[in-house]
């Protein structure tokens, strides 16, 4: 019997492996002594790594103040630079406890708290404020640091793998980390040229981050983008995404990566567009109602594409022969031929995973 990680890289390699395989975020690992069987029935842990860090320039100041944002705790993070100030305030969400570091972002994205919380008020809120962000990308330097890809290594092991984080295209970086969603997208349409600059600079430092991840060590790359077509629609995707995946994928390609993108929401009016791209694989791949494909819909848009999909949440409170009867015929659209195919936990673990993730295991082994 093959081991969960042999498993996995078959199937991102386009082999077909053993059985199709089933993956968790390794941060969700604990000492409950329910884990070591699953991963004795084939369960695969994934570990987000990099090999690259970010150091920020010195001159600039990160002040971190105590906040309460509607009765909850949170933190108010300021960045002083000599091109002015910009700060944003989070709310503390549910403690992780992590199996390793998390893996290096730059300083002004985490959060001291280290945990789950959520943005009140981002960094970007007007034209000025991406100027101070620009002079604080374009001053950050960027570094290989293989220690934690090699740590996440030793420590999963034969039951799993590690994939390296590249971060996000640029238009998804400010919009996902820096502006949000709402001022983002009145940003845009003011289209005023900071926004632009900025949106360079990241350019130059992902190429960069690109460069030293393809002369690094490890396989397999996750551009972490949490795309949703409804943000962009055909004609944005194509001019402010297009351009980034032919600029970067070659750099990753030309030092042996295999590269995913972190697409999980709605993608039907992008199928044509993403179908040009040399994205190796769609990870997060969701079905409706989160997504607007089946995966009979997506592998014909996408057939030599791997999809590591992820299995909608409300479907794991299904009695178990439902269960099982649901996941196969997900397995039957998504790889008829038992190729090009993962499935995973993407974000939240199941209320009732104790139970649910054996029905799924189950569910696979059999589909053969």
């Amino acid at each position: 019997m093959t081991t969960a990680r042999e498993n996995l890289a078959a199937a991102l390699e386009g082999e077909r492996p053993e059985r199709i395989p089933f993956t968790f975020l390794g941060d969700f690992l604990t000492d409950d002594p329910a884990w070591d069987k699953l991963l004795a029935q084939g369960l695969c842990s994934v570990l987000w790594t990099s090999t690259t860090r970010q150091v920020a320039p010195p001159e600039v100041e990160r002040v971190v103040e105590p906040v309460t944002c509607s009765g909850h705790p949170g933190e108010r993070i300021t960045l002083c630079t000599p091109v002015g100030a910009i700060s944003q305030v989070s709310v503390q969400g549910e403690k992780q406890e992590y199996l390793l570091e998390p893996p290096t972002q730059p300083l002004w994205a985490w959060s001291t708290m280290r945990d789950e919380g959520w943005v009140q008020e981002y960094f970007l809120k007007s034209p000025a404020d991406y100027a101070v962000m620009e002079y604080i990308v374009r001053h950050t330097r960027v570094e290989p640091d293989p220690l934690g890809f090699l740590k996440a290594e030793e420590s999963v092991g034969e039951r799993g793998l590690s994939v390296i984080l590249a971060g996000r295209s640029p238009m998804q970086t400010i919009l996902v980390d820096y502006a949000g969603l709402e001022m983002f997208s009145f940003h845009l349409a003011d289209g005023f040229p900071e926004l632009f600059a900025l949106a360079e600079a990241l350019m130059e430092q992902l190429v960069c981050t690109c460069e030293l991840i393809a002369a690094g060590p490890g396989r397999y790359v996750d551009l972490l983008e949490n795309l949703t077509a409804e943000s962009w629609g055909p004609r944005r995707f194509a001019q402010y995404h297009l351009p980034v995946y032919t600029r970067i994928l070659p750099i990753l390609h030309a030092g042996g990566k295999k590269v995913v993108t972190h697409f999980d929401g709605k993608l039907a009016c992008l199928a044509d567009l993403i179908a040009r791209t040399e994205i190796d694989g769609i990870e997060s791949l969701t079905q409706p109602p989160e997504g607007d494909m089946t995966y009979a819909e997506a592998r014909a848009a996408w057939p030599g594409k791997f999809f590591w999909g992820n299995i909608n949440v409300s479907l794991y409170d299904l009695p178990p022969l439902e269960l099982q009867r649901v996941v196969r015929e997900m397995a039957r659209q998504a790889a008829p031929d038992g190729r090009l195919l993962a499935f995973e936990i993407s974000e939240d673990l199941p209320h009732n995973w104790r139970e649910s993730i054996p029905v799924v295991l189950d569910a696979l082994a059999s589909q053969r």
